[in-house]
């Protein structure tokens, strides 16, 4: 079936809620972001950006639109921005999947591949080389990182049918967490309807979100919790080789006696997932994140595969999601608790077949 040109912001709603277990009070169950029309959730956001530029006066009829994507943001994009005369320019990872570069080249996508050891706003990198491409005459830059109009989206529609579809029940939302706008849009929903509902995020390991997530928790606390808070994660980054450094002034106004320096490179596999900075537009919304976990590549793609025996055909970074719910029940379980966990599953596997079932180099 042929999608080109199918009114994308009209199609991506009411996906399905699948019930994946049900076991000792606890139940979980996916909200199948993988069925919208290209197969990811990017389907809600995609064409709010686009709505957006062209609202703002940034994008015209026959201009190109930059931005840097794992993949599914650009396709998304692709499908609703080409059948109205733009064309669509993205910088991708080398590291990411082949079949989503095939994909979006196939669908007349200019793809820019960058190196995935330079800093995402070296001149080279995938933000920087994005940038630079939208200066370009006829061009404009779709930064997807900063724009509310996704969070928007997803705060008015997706959150408002996750709660419909618990049916006031939902105790935990779990998402990995990538550009931020599926988990923190949908929770700033939910947490105005039940300030209960604890938010779970799934990062990869070599994310650095637990960080700004504790910076965040214990901003207002005493110095000597906000650097005991903070010690234990920056040593696991710098056991892990990353170049992670704290710098404490006692004598500093209150919001800048702690400094933290960050110098690291993308160190996971999982598409999708896993932040090297925080956005703006994220760090305002932080606070609605009640917990962060971590998962390690191969366990993500493991929980994948298994999905796929019960024929969940879901990506790598839904694998994580699950990994990190079945975390959460477990724990709900030892405590005799009661638990409705909603797992997002962003996005439909065959982006990410090569890495869910090929080995790849841990080292």
């Amino acid at each position: 079936m042929a999608l080109i040109g199918l009114p994308l912001k009209h199609l991506a709603v009411n996906t399905p809620l699948h019930l994946l277990e049900d076991c000792g009070g606890v139940a979980i169950q996916l909200k199948r972001e993988d069925l919208n029309p290209t197969g990811s959730v990017k389907d809600r956001v995609a064409p709010a950006f686009v709505d957006d530029l062209v609202k703002r006066g940034k994008l015209h009829p026959g201009m190109r639109i930059v931005l840097d994507s794992g993949g599914n943001t650009a396709l998304s994009v692709a499908h609703y921005a080409i059948p109205q005369g733009y064309c669509v320019t993205a910088c991708v990872l080398d590291v990411y999947s082949q079949a989503a570069k095939d994909r979006l080249r196939d669908l007349g996508v200019e793809v820019f591949e960058v190196p995935h050891l330079l800093p995402e706003w070296d001149p080279e990198g995938r933000k920087g080389k994005a940038y630079e491409l939208s200066q370009e005459a006829g061009s404009c830059y779709l930064d997807q990182y900063n724009n509310p109009a996704g969070f928007r989206t997803v705060r008015d529609i997706l959150g408002p049918e996750i709660w419909r579809q618990t049916q006031d029940d939902l105790t935990h939302l779990v998402a990995g967490y990538g550009t931020g706008a599926s988990l923190l849009g949908a929770a700033s929903y939910l947490k105005r309807r039940d300030p209960k509902i604890r938010i779970v995020a799934v990062q990869p390991r070599g994310s650095v979100l637990d960080l700004f997530v504790a910076f965040e928790t214990v901003r207002n606390q005493p110095l000597e919790a906000q650097v005991a808070a903070l010690q234990p994660i920056i040593g696991m980054y710098q056991a892990l080789g990353m170049q992670v450094d704290m710098t404490v002034n006692p004598d500093a106004p209150p919001n800048e006696r702690i400094e933290v320096e960050l110098d690291i490179t993308r160190m996971w596999h999982i598409d999708g997932i896993g932040i090297t900075l925080l956005t703006k537009l994220s760090q305002r919304y932080l606070p609605l994140i009640d917990e962060v976990l971590t998962v390690e590549d191969e366990t993500a793609f493991e929980e994948t595969r298994r999905l796929h025996a019960q024929n969940i055909l879901v990506g790598g970074s839904s694998g994580a999601a699950v990994v990190g719910a079945k975390i959460v029940a477990e724990r709900l379980k030892r405590e005799h608790a009661r638990g409705c966990i909603v797992v997002i599953t962003p996005d439909e596997w065959t982006r990410s077949r090569e890495k869910v079932y090929i080995s790849y180099d841990k080292s």
